[in-house]
């Protein structure tokens, strides 16, 4: 829980921010949307397996920000890389 309320300002930021830069200025296609269900799912599986691990001698906060991390790496490399994606094919 505490990790979904770290990433939901961060990601809704860096979805807006996906959209506004788009070639057509904010006109998502098909492909944009199934693009940010692929990242964010990824985000949510690497979310899971990270709180899955046993982290010995470290706090109950320390696998939240492991795993915040990681899915804010993740999100970011995605949208970016979908965005480089986007501008190349128009």
């Amino acid at each position: 829980m505490i990790t979904g309320f770290l990433l939901l300002p961060v990601v809704g930021i860096l979805l807006w921010l996906y959209a506004y830069l788009l070639p057509q200025r904010g006109k998502p296609v098909l492909f944009d949307y199934a693009y940010i269900v692929l990242v964010l799912s990824v985000a949510a599986v690497q979310v899971f397996f990270v709180k899955q691990i046993e982290w010995v001698d470290a706090g109950p906060i320390w696998p939240e920000l492991v795993a915040v991390v990681g899915a804010y790496v993740i999100i970011l490399v995605g949208l970016a890389g979908g965005l480089c994606w986007r501008r190349y094919r128009s």
